[in-house]
C-alpha cells in the first residue's frame, strides 16, 4: 500500500496507530509518502549566537527519539525536503545515502528515508518522480547572514534592530537555508535523465511546490517563479504522469484534476 501526506512539520502525531488505524494492516514494504516540510531535521548542527546551547543539545535529543518512535510504527516513510528544512544537516553526511527501489536514499533510521531529488522510485509496483525545494510562501525581504559580522555581538546588536523595527527578515542557516530554491545542476539534470529512462512516463510526481504554470494558475499569479517551479515545468510539460502531489500551500485541494495539493489528510494512492 502506498499513502501520501502533506507537511508535517516535525509533528508526527498523524501517524500514531491511534490517528492511522490502517497502519495495522501495514509492514515495511507499504509506504507513507510525505510531500516536503517533513521538520523532523531542524535543529542547527552547531553552536549559534541566537540560540541557548543547552536548547539546542535538548533539541537534537527529541529529534533522536522521535526517529526512534518512528521505527516502532509499521510502513516505512518516505519524503521530500520543502522548505522548512535544515539543507546543512542533509548535505553534511550525517545522514548515509542508500539504494533504496530504484533510485538513492537518505535513510535517517530503520523505516524513515528521504528521497533524494531526481530519482525514480518503484514503490508497490508504481513509479515515483521526487524533487525537493521551495520558496517560502511568506514575504521575506531581507536575510540576515551571521557570516558578514565581525563579532557575535555586532551580529546580535543588529538582529535586535531588525527584530525592533518589524522587519521581515529570516536568519541563513538557522531558519533559513539557500538551497530551498536552488537545486544543483547534477539534481536537474538526473531527473531528466531518470525520467528519459523510463521514457518520460511515471505514476506519480511527489515534490513540495507545484509546477509555475499551475502555481501562478493555483494562486491568480501571486506565486512567483523561482529556480525550482521553473525547473518543475519542465518535467510537467515533458513527463507524463497520473497524478502529481504536492504540499506547500496547506490545503487538501485537486489543481486541473491531476495535481494534488495535500496537507494534513493521509490518501491511499494504492493497495495490493
Amino acid at each position: 500500500m502506498i499513502y501520501v501526506t502533506g507537511d508535517t512539520h516535525g509533528d508526527f502525531h498523524r501517524f500514531s496507530y491511534e490517528n492511522f488505524s490502517e497502519q495495522n494492516n501495514m509492514t515495511r514494504d507499504d509506504f507513507v509518502l510525505i510531500a516536503g516540510d517533513f521538520g523532523g531535521i531542524w535543529t542547527i548542527e552547531k553552536p549559534f549566537p541566537l540560540i541557548d546551547e543547552d536548547k539546542r543539545q535538548r533539541e537534537l535529543k527529541k529529534e533522536k527519539d522521535t526517529l526512534k518512535w518512528f521505527e516502532t510504527l509499521n510502513p516505512t516513510f518516505c519524503f521530500v525536503l520543502g522548505n522548512h528544512e535544515n539543507y546543512n544537516r542533509y548535505d553534511s553526511g550525517e545522514f548515509p545515502v542508500v539504494d533504496f527501489h530504484g533510485g538513492k536514499a537518505q535513510q535517517l533510521a530503520d523505516n524513515v528515508f528521504h528521497l533524494m531529488s531526481g530519482y525514480v522510485f518503484e514503490l508497490c509496483g508504481k513509479t515515483v518522480f521526487t524533487f525537493d525545494g521551495a520558496a517560502s510562501l511568506f514575504i521575506i525581504h531581507e536575510v540576515l547572514d551571521r557570516g558578514r559580522y565581525h563579532s557575535d555581538a555586532e551580529f546580535y546588536e543588529e538582529y535586535l534592530r531588525m527584530t525592533g523595527e518589524h522587519r521581515l527578515f529570516r536568519v541563513k542557516d538557522l531558519e533559513w537555508w539557500e538551497r530551498e530554491t536552488r537545486p544543483t545542476e547534477e539534481e536537474k539534470s538526473r531527473g531528466l535523465s531518470n525520467l528519459a529512462e523510463y521514457g518520460n512516463k511515471v505514476d506519480f510526481i511527489l515534490t513540495h511546490c507545484l509546477p509555475q504554470s499551475i502555481a501562478s494558475y493555483y494562486s491568480n499569479g501571486v506565486y512567483k517563479p523561482n529556480e525550482i517551479t521553473e525547473f518543475l515545468d519542465v518535467v510537467n510539460r515533458q513527463v507524463q504522469f497520473g497524478k502529481w502531489f504536492c504540499g506547500h500551500y496547506h490545503e487538501d485541494r485537486i489543481v486541473l484534476g491531476k495535481y494534488h495539493i495535500v496537507y494534513q489528510q493521509i490518501m491511499r494512492l494504492s493497495q495490493r
